[in-house]
This record gives C-alpha cells, sequence and structure tokens, in this order.
C-alpha cells in the first residue's frame, strides 16, 4: 500500500466528513484512511462512511501529537499524511499526481503547497534549509512522510502541544533526510486552528525556542537571527 491518510478527531461531527470525503473522492484508490479518534463525545464516530479503506482507532489519548503517534503504529502505508478535521485536497487527483511523482524520485518527504480561503496559495521553497526551519516550516497537510523516516528518526514529541510537527521537519533535516518539492497545492487548509490564535502563537514561540537552543548553535542562532531581523525590515 502506498499512502495511508491520517485523520485525528476529537468531537469534530461538524468537519470530520469534509475531510474524510475529499480522501474518499480521489481518483487514485492505493489508500487507507486512518481515523485516529480520542473518544469523542459528540456525534463524530457516526459521521465516519462505511468504507473498509477506512479504519477507526478511537482510545484516548495525551494530545493531539501523541494521537499522531498512535496512527503512525497503525499505518501500512509507504507514505503517511495527516489531514487535520476540516483540512482538504485541494483537488481530487492529488494522491494520483504524488504517486507518479514518487515513481522518479528517492524522497524521505515530498510536499506541495497549501491553500486557505485567508490567504490563497501559500508557495514553499524547493529545497529548505536549516536555516529556513530556524523560522519557517512546511505544513503537514501538504506533506507525504515516509514512515522509515519515523522509524529512523522517531515519532512526534509529544512533551509539545504546538510545535512538534516543526520539530519533526527540522530534525528530519538535520538527520539528512530528502525533501522533494512539487509546485503543485497539495491541500485546502482549514483557518482558524489553535496555532493561530494569541494564545497558541505565545506557546508556539515557547516551545521553538527551547528547540532552537538545543539544535542550533550559538553561531548559527546568531547569524540566522539577525538575517531575520534584516529580512523583517525589508
Amino acid at each position: 500500500m502506498l499512502f495511508s491518510i491520517i485523520t485525528v478527531a476529537l468531537n469534530a461531527e461538524n468537519l470530520i466528513l469534509d475531510t474524510l470525503n475529499s480522501v474518499l473522492g480521489q481518483t487514485y484508490k492505493d489508500f487507507e484512511i486512518i481515523v485516529k479518534d480520542g473518544e469523542s463525545k459528540d456525534k463524530t464516530l457516526e459521521k465516519i462512511p462505511k468504507d473498509d479503506r477506512i479504519k477507526v482507532v478511537c482510545k484516548k489519548d495525551k494530545g493531539i501529537y501523541d494521537a499522531m503517534n498512535q496512527a503512525i503504529y497503525e499505518a501500512k502505508g509507504k507514505y503517511l499524511i495527516f489531514m487535520n478535521c476540516g483540512d482538504k485536497f485541494y483537488s481530487n487527483d492529488i494522491l494520483s499526481y504524488v504517486a507518479k511523482e514518487l515513481e522518479g524520485v528517492n524522497a524521505d518527504i515530498i510536499y506541495g503547497n497549501r491553500y486557505s480561503k485567508s490567504c490563497g496559495e501559500y508557495k514553499y521553497l524547493s529545497k529548505p534549509s536549516k536555516r529556513f526551519f530556524y523560522s519557517g516550516t512546511i505544513c503537514h497537510q501538504a506533506s507525504f512522510i515516509s514512515k522509515d523516516l519515523f522509524e529512523k528518526i522517531g515519532c512526534y514529541d509529544d512533551t509539545l502541544k504546538i510545535a512538534s510537527d516543526w520539530k519533526f521537519f527540522l530534525d528530519a533535516k538535520i538527520n539528512g533526510a530528502k525533501f522533494y518539492h512539487c509546485d503543485k497545492i497539495f491541500c485546502e487548509f482549514l483557518d482558524g486552528g489553535v496555532s493561530e490564535t494569541k494564545e497558541g502563537e505565545t506557546l508556539s514561540n515557547i516551545e521553538r525556542k527551547a528547540v532552537i537552543k538545543d539544535r542550533y548553535n550559538v553561531f548559527e542562532r546568531v547569524v540566522f537571527s539577525a538575517i531575520k531581523k534584516i529580512r523583517n525590515l525589508i
């Protein structure tokens, strides 16, 4: 099996069906869907379509990253993508497109651009460097990650609440993972997530500062901070 599409859910009865339908409507069919539900109290589980390709794992978790890790262990696909409830594939040919691209490349992470109603299309760099991850990241809803990479560098750090997906991409870069960018919109990103709130941004900055101190040496922090300040002034 080539793809495992993972959706983490908790009381998402109004959002989950849009996400699942965007997967089930893909023209490429060699995939599974893993819904990792954290024991929802609403009608989330009732909204899940009856389909042999959907596996529901209903189990208590410590938060979104613990839930994502639980789903990773269940996944049978060669490449995993995490689609949050409310997020959707941008078109019904995304899996077909990625499958074709993978025939010609050896990638640990193959990623595209994202779209949101508030910002339109956001294009990512084709060759993200360690410096890029000092202040930026890529979107996990637009990223297909080799399951072998999780086995090589570990899963998501569930001690973090906001920034663990960024930390994973940074660690992937540090450990020599091969990134491959496709200049195509892969997902429609749902606005209004926790990370976009004032409290979420504050917590994310705190978490990122701690990781940066551990992953970047003093010279890198000084130089990359200076570059960031200069770019903010332009």
